[in-house]
């Protein structure tokens, strides 16, 4: 199988070979691990074998043996050559006759040489390092020992750290954490403990430490080496706190339709939008009702639309009357008179002619006695009658000129003796005379031949009444 295969069927099979391990195959599909030579284990943990301990090593008898990481390796003592593994005594005397004084003679011997006086003088193998750094060297005439200290094992010239923790927690106490160190360890008590990490390990009663430890209410609870949080409605535990719930990250905290929700410590409360209120629900505010508008207002879904009337301009909350005799398609023929109203304009008739369809004509031969030059023949439903014209008063058959400016009538500022124009709210309660005889009781009412119907909120009137 490819690596890559192998890798997977490991995976798969929850296999993983130590780093001083090689995955081997069984040949039915399966595999397994194999430490590598120089260390021992089931393969997934492998630890170094000590050949110099164990007496695995080849070493020659003359040599020392310096165990190494999955190997070993080996060292002729002093006063013997080789590789360690074949170690050949060296003749000293051969060369400068040993070192020995000129009136000396030298006699070599197995790893040493011994001077003609017969006094040979040791060798302190410690002073050349031979043993672990972490070892102490004891030198003896011809010989010395390499001792492991405290807390390593091996030979003494190979020594390794003894992890204490791997048996029986290192001793430490059953609430307590281990820690190995380099040739020795220490116990630590658990988070939520106190004590020496051997003898004892307290727990720490959080609650009674810090009575607001779970903040906004919630109740602590002791546990053995923590606490918990029991949290009061609208809060919830975390990183053992109670910590406000935001309700309206979920589903817009089920407030209605047409509603904005907002979270509050412990809570949340529903706010209908602008335009819209209620309780439970929210539904669409007909603003029209409080006639925000300056004119026409239009409700609309959670808002409303303000539009002028017909003869303004401007916004709908703001409205300005358009002055239509100032316009030059003005439509009044050349025998009447254009008078702006607000909203509106009139044409009136002058020299005592009727509007008839726009264009004004001279009376009916229908009333009798005939109609004054200032008044007009006017159908009622009581049959034809006289009317005096604009600015005059009387029956119609005789017709005097009104004074305007002694009478507080006239919508515009009173000019002496000229045409005035009336606006009267449509639906007013009111009554229009002549003379005493009513006339009309107008609201809505405005198909008398004698009352023009206007666009807007108004009716405007060009007729010389007493109100």
């Amino acid at each position: 199988d490819s690596l890559f295969s192998v890798i997977i069927k490991q995976y798969l099979q929850g296999l993983v070979c130590h780093k001083d391990a090689e995955c081997m195959a069984t040949g039915a599909g399966d595999y397994f691990c194999v430490c590598k030579t120089g260390f021992d284990g089931d393969g997934t943990v492998c630890t170094d074998i000590n050949e110099c301990a164990a007496s695995l090593h080849k070493c020659h008898k003359d040599s020392a043996c310096v165990n190494t990481v999955g190997s070993y390796s080996c060292v002729c003592k002093s006063g013997y050559t080789g590789d360690g593994f074949a170690c050949t005594d060296i003749n000293e005397c051969l060369s400068a006759n040993g070192g020995c004084h000129k009136d000396a003679s030298c006699a070599n011997t197995p790893g040493s040489r011994i001077l003609s006086d017969f006094k040979c003088t040791d060798i302190d193998e410690c002073k050349n390092g031979i043993c672990s750094p972490f070892a102490s060297c004891q030198n003896s005439p011809g010989s010395f020992t390499c001792s492991c200290r405290s807390g390593f094992s091996g030979n003494g010239t190979s020594c390794v750290d003894v992890n204490e923790c791997i048996q029986n927690n290192g001793g430490c106490h059953g609430n307590a954490i281990c820690n190995n160190t380099q040739g020795s360890y220490s116990c630590s008590c658990k988070g939520g403990f106190v004590g020496d990490g051997i003898i004892q390990c307290k727990d720490i009663d959080e609650c009674s430490e810090n009575s607001g430890i779970c903040q906004y209410g919630g109740l602590c609870l002791n546990t053995p080496g923590s606490f918990r949080c029991q949290c009061a409605s609208g809060f919830q535990a975390l990183n053992n706190t109670c910590q406000d719930i935001d309700e309206c990250k979920t589903v817009n905290g089920n407030c209605p339709l047409n509603a904005l929700c907002q979270n509050s410590l412990g809570s949340y409360s529903c706010q209908c939008k602008a335009g819209f209120s209620g309780i439970n629900s929210c539904s669409d505010i007909d603003e029209c009702l409080s006639n925000p508008c300056h004119a026409n207002c239009q409700n609309l879904y959670g808002g409303y639309k303000c539009e002028c009337f017909q003869g303004f301009l401007g916004n709908g909350f703001f409205c300005e009357d358009v002055n239509e005799c100032a316009l030059k398609n003005e439509t009044c023929s050349n025998d009447t008179v254009c008078i702006n109203s607000e909203g509106s304009y009139v044409c009136s008739c002058l020299n005592g002619t009727l509007l008839v369809n726009g264009s004004c004509v001279m009376p009916s031969s229908a009333c009798r006695p005939t109609c004054h030059p200032k008044g007009l023949c006017h159908k009622t439903f009581m049959g034809y009658r006289c009317v005096c014209d604009v600015g005059f008063q009387g029956d119609g058959v005789s017709c005097a000129d009104i004074d305007e400016c002694t009478r507080d009538i006239s919508y515009h500022s009173c000019q002496t003796n000229r045409p005035i124009v009336f606006r009267l709210r449509k639906g007013s309660p009111f009554k229009l005379h002549q003379r005493g005889l009513p006339i009309a009781e107008l609201g809505s009412f405005s198909t008398l031949e004698w009352v023009p119907s206007s666009p807007g909120p108004f009716f405007f009137f060009l007729l010389s009444l007493v109100l």
